[in-house]
């Protein structure tokens, strides 16, 4: 995750876009996990195949890592892993982010499990 860079302390990670990908295969209650609503949904910036390190879309909001697809037609990029609705995809500021989640402006869900392998 680091080789993608350092985006400590403001820096913004990308624009419309993700830094990388991988193709992911689900298994288990995922359905239902926080985060993975949009695990189905192929859209601008990525395909329901894979999962996306450090995404952006439309200076609203970024996910260090995206599950499914993201875009207009994905309810942006913020969910998955590490999710910001900075207007741009960074840390810091006021405005709200999380470990994990479906939309940075909602409440953030108090417990998780993910497996990754």
């Amino acid at each position: 995750m680091t080789s993608y860079g350092n985006f400590r302390n403001g820096v913004i990670w990308a624009s419309d876009k993700c830094l990388g990908s991988c193709p992911v295969t689900y298994n288990g209650q995922y359905k239902t996990t926080t985060g993975f609503e949009q695990h189905s949904c192929s859209s601008d910036i990525q395909n329901n195949s894979h999962i996306g390190f450090w995404c952006d879309w439309l200076h609203g909001d970024g996910a260090v890592m995206m599950i499914g697809g993201g875009g207009n037609d994905c309810k942006r990029a913020d969910h998955g892993i590490g999710i910001t609705g900075q207007n741009e995809a960074k840390f810091g500021g006021r405005a709200n982010y999380f470990d994990f989640g479906k939309n940075a402006v909602a409440t953030p869900q108090k417990t998780y499990s993910l497996n990754l392998w």
